[in-house]
């Protein structure tokens, strides 16, 4: 049995999954960019595969036509709706469709995107796929399923869905279907498991209490909330902030923290410490050493593989509402709304540690190819049966 997996390029997000799907059947890995940024190589995002691979070409995109199953995250309808015509398993895996859009400084509705005529046709498209027994979604987050969930009542006369998102009923398991949708079933991405076990964490109102952020300083992560968050509380619990990453914000962002900042990779009580990007090994390490992680980004954020590392290293995490991986595994308790620093304020004021709740081999690549197999054993029973 033969299975393409095509992507914009192999993050090692995915490279777990690919890796025991190899195992499982053969595996040929195709990417759109062959070099999606030295930022991204030198943080290690991006993996080296130990199985077949290449970039997109047009005997790459035959083999898309004509392979057993297909696994797409290009919205490549062309050869979807081919496949799904000559009764072939397809498997479109995706972050969310309707992300907030950004007009200048205004943050507007993603629905409005059905205003153009070329979006609303492949929107169209897709939902007719989607009615098609041979076609199954793999969402990054409840956030994507409630999107696809939408878009679906949507096109087929619930226009009331053009004001308002949809309820979803779904458990926050990896494979879970959507209640009312089989072909739906809850995904997201995958991180390498601690090379160490977890310390024991203490957050004591007395001590400093660790906070890390790690990123791209761009505008839709908020890394400006936390900071204004940390300014806020400094005289009521104190703090050790430490923010790592560059990007076009920088510059303000040391501007905001003002005489509390220092240049410096590691943990300062009373003081934000910034430092340039960090191995990927050494981001893990840090986040060994931190009681408590932030991700801080807007819905800009399809997944936010951060929040897994730092799970994964047994650093509880605070994060926004918005982001894809946060509303999936994090409890409603650790979660505040992007743009609000107060929010945020008061969650470090009353955090006190607390077990970590998540399941490293439930949201593992090997959990993911087993899902995986469930899935294609579902669709040829249900094929067969037709």
């Amino acid at each position: 049995m033969k299975i393409q997996f095509r992507s914009v390029c192999l993050s090692a997000h995915l490279d777990s999954f690919c890796r025991q799907l190899n195992e499982l059947m053969s595996l040929e890995f195709v990417y759109q960019y062959d070099d999606p940024g030295k930022t991204r190589r030198k943080i290690g995002w991006i993996a080296e595969a130990t199985y077949q691979s290449g970039p997109m070409t047009k005997e790459a995109e035959m083999r898309a036509c004509e392979c057993d199953i297909l696994i797409d995250m290009l919205r490549e309808l062309d050869i979807m709706e081919k496949r799904v015509a000559a009764s072939k398993t397809t498997i479109y895996m995706s972050e969310r469709w309707l992300k907030p859009l950004v007009v200048g400084r205004v943050r507007v509705p993603a629905i409005l995107r059905l205003l153009s005529p070329s979006y609303r046709r492949m929107v169209c498209r897709f939902v007719r796929l989607m009615d098609n027994p041979n076609f199954w979604m793999l969402p990054c987050g409840v956030h994507a399923a409630r999107d696809f969930v939408r878009l679906y009542k949507l096109f087929h006369g619930g226009w009331r869905f053009l004001f308002q998102e949809p309820q979803i009923t779904v458990s926050h398991n990896l494979g879970a279907c959507v209640e009312g949708f089989s072909r739906i079933r809850l995904w997201g991405y995958f991180v390498e498991p601690s090379k160490q076990k977890w310390r024991t964490r203490s957050a004591l109102k007395n001590e400093a209490l660790r906070v890390l952020w790690c990123g791209g300083m761009v505008d839709w992560k908020h890394t400006d909330i936390l900071i204004r968050a940390f300014l806020k509380m400094h005289d009521i619990r104190l703090l050790s902030l430490l923010i790592v990453g560059e990007g076009k914000e920088e510059a303000r962002l040391k501007r905001m923290a003002g005489k509390f900042r220092e240049d410096k990779l590691g943990w300062v009580p009373n003081r934000i410490c910034f430092s340039k990007y960090v191995s990927h090994e050494r981001v893990r390490e840090l986040m060994r050493e931190a009681d408590v992680y932030v991700m801080s980004s807007n819905s800009e954020e399809g997944w936010g593989a951060v929040v897994s590392e730092a799970l994964a290293e047994g650093c509880p995490v605070i994060s926004t509402y918005e982001a894809g991986s946060s509303a999936t595994l994090l409890p409603e308790t650790n979660l505040y709304h992007s743009n609000s620093y107060e929010e945020l304020a008061e969650k470090l004021v009353q955090f006190n540690g607390g077990p970590v709740l998540y399941d490293e081999k439930e949201w593992s690549g090997v959990n993911a190819a087993d899902k995986l197999m469930e899935i294609l054993k579902e669709n040829h029973e249900g094929n067969r049966q037709d």
